[in-house]
């Protein structure tokens, strides 16, 4: 009897001793994959970070864009403007002709 007794115990040391390294992979596995994680994620914020950056300057650019216009046709208004009121004091200097 005491050989049964110690069969069922190697077997019982074997099968702890495979949890063991089962136990063991399994941890390693997954704090390779949880640092793999926290590389991509820091990777991603820096990514997410620059596209924002990016996104702000094309928004600013398009600003600019968008007021050139604006600015264009106010300079040609007041110039159109100028030009007329200079013409008017003309004609008042040149006598008014065709009255």
């Amino acid at each position: 009897m005491p050989e049964c007794t110690e069969c069922r115990m190697e077997e019982r040391i074997k099968a702890l001793e495979t949890w063991k390294a089962d136990s063991k992979k399994f941890h390693n596995d997954f704090y390779d994959w949880q640092r793999k994680e926290i590389e991509r994620a820091a990777r991603l914020d820096v990514t997410l970070e620059t596209m924002d950056t990016n996104l702000k300057k094309v928004v600013k650019w398009q600003e600019r864009q968008i007021e050139k216009p604006e600015k264009f046709l106010d300079g040609a208004k007041e110039k159109a403007l100028y030009a007329a009121g200079g013409a008017f004091i003309m004609w008042i200097l040149a006598g008014m002709p065709g009255l």
